[in-house]
């Protein structure tokens, strides 16, 4: 359960330097 967690918020984390570039 905490890894997914850690997964998704990584992922998140991906998309918001995608956006901010």
């Amino acid at each position: 359960m905490i890894y997914l967690h850690a997964r998704g918020l990584y992922h998140v984390l991906l998309l918001i330097c995608n956006r901010e570039l």
